[in-house]
């Protein structure tokens, strides 16, 4: 539906249009409408003070271990510091020169969408480097230059402007623990279930039934144990942390 043009707006990955290459939904956007059709970033939800909160994972996203079958424990080791070298990365990033990249002028890496077995399965080729998540090239600042040209076939200046609406008002999300809530024992998957038939009948129903089928929905729901869980999260929430409604 993006990549036909039928989708006038989403939210997803910072990087979700400019994707695979050739396949991406940007370039299936040009082939598809025309040259000009593009999805670009926007900042639209501002909050009471202004910002534009973006809650983000921890910056630790993986983890790297020997299982103990593993009877080659210092070979194993040797190689996670060679794929760990810099320049290792920089190669399973960005590949050879003239087949999977270009050298700009200033010195920047372009990506080329290459195919075959140097086909690139992922932005930044980051299913192969797997101490390393992102762009990490020898040098901060080639990779500082390099990033807007990381995504075959993209306008250097969405990616920019892209990256530059993702990492601003960036807050970190804190892990809350208050226990198990009983409440939502045996009722998971019934409520996903009720979850996605409302949303699937909303978004398909004519605009004048629209209130009628959200709201005998979202009744359904909450009947079905959904305000169950809610009041007891709420109590759960407030014998832990108090009266406040955020963590700092």
């Amino acid at each position: 539906m993006m990549k036909a043009g039928y989708v006038g707006a989403f939210s997803h990955n910072w990087d979700y249009p400019f994707r695979n290459g050739e396949d991406s939904i940007d370039a299936n956007l040009k082939r598809l409408v025309g040259p000009d059709a593009e999805f670009v970033c926007i900042d639209p939800f501002e909050d009471k003070n202004g910002g534009h909160n973006k809650f983000l994972a921890g910056p630790v996203d993986r983890k790297v271990f020997f299982p103990s079958t593993n009877d080659e424990p210092l070979a194993s080791l040797l190689y996670l510091d060679f794929i760990s070298e810099p320049e290792t990365i920089q190669y399973l990033q960005i590949g050879e020169e003239g087949v999977t990249h270009e050298t700009q002028a200033d010195g920047a890496i372009s990506i080329i969408a290459a195919t075959g077995d140097a086909i690139q399965n992922s932005g930044m080729n980051i299913d192969y480097t797997i101490t390393c998540n992102g762009l990490h090239l020898v040098t901060d600042d080639l990779t500082a230059k390099s990033l807007a040209y990381t995504y075959a076939g993209i306008d250097p200046a969405l990616v920019q402007q892209a990256d530059k609406i993702a990492k601003t008002d960036t807050r970190i999300g804190v892990n809350v623990q208050t226990g198990n809530i009983e409440a939502e024992a045996g009722v998971g998957d019934v409520l996903s279930s009720k979850r996605d038939q409302i949303y699937d009948t909303a978004v398909s129903c004519s605009p004048d039934q629209f209130d009628s089928v959200w709201d005998s929905g979202i009744n359904d729901y909450l009947s079905s144990g959904g305000q169950a869980i809610i009041d007891e999260r709420t109590s759960a929430w407030e014998a832990t942390y108090g009266a406040t409604d955020m963590l700092p």
